[in-house]
């Protein structure tokens, strides 16, 4: 098994960076609830009915949180290294989640799916997340500076990311969950 490539410090850092102005004494709390875990392709993180009791920190590979809808998995989210997740309304409620997460990056290797860029209008990218009811999604493209934003699509999947992606999931080499 390898072993994390950032301390618990360094996750904590980049947290703070990313989210929020931390004094060291609030990184210092920040690192010291920080538990490193370590997923096996497939692995639920979350089952449908659990608490989630944590925030997930993704350093190395890609979740997938989902739920079940007339029989059929619907992805709602998908967290990439370098960002967090976590379900919200068990997190803060301490409510049975009605959301699954899975640690799945094996599987989309395999399945070599493409990951298509498509440019669209900040209006037209803010109604796609509003209807998924991403709403840290609409925040984001609602503040920047910008006409036409780039909207990535994978496996059935959409996400607006900054920077450049790979062609297609096969493209991966070495990673760990």
């Amino acid at each position: 098994m390898k072993e994390l490539t950032n301390t618990t410090r360094d996750i904590a850092r980049e947290l703070a960076r990313k989210y929020s102005t931390m004094t060291h004494d609030e990184l210092d709390i920040l690192e010291s609830v920080l538990v490193p875990r370590k997923y096996a392709k497939g692995e639920t993180v979350l089952a449908e009915g659990d608490i989630c009791d944590s925030i997930i920190y993704i350093d190395k590979g890609l979740l997938r949180q989902f739920y079940i809808k007339n029989g059929k998995e619907v992805t709602e989210y998908l967290a990439v290294e370098g960002t967090i997740m976590m379900s919200i309304e068990s997190l803060f409620k301490e409510v049975p989640s009605v959301q699954q997460i899975e640690a799945m990056m094996r599987r989309m290797v395999a399945n070599n799916y493409p990951i298509v860029k498509e440019y669209k209008s900040k209006e037209e990218a803010l109604r796609l997340f509003k209807k998924a009811k991403l709403i840290e999604k609409v925040n984001l493209i609602a503040d920047l500076d910008k006409e036409k934003v780039s909207i990535y699509h994978c496996a059935g999947y959409s996400d607006y990311f900054y920077g450049a992606m790979m062609g297609s999931t096969g493209h991966l080499g070495s990673f760990s969950i």
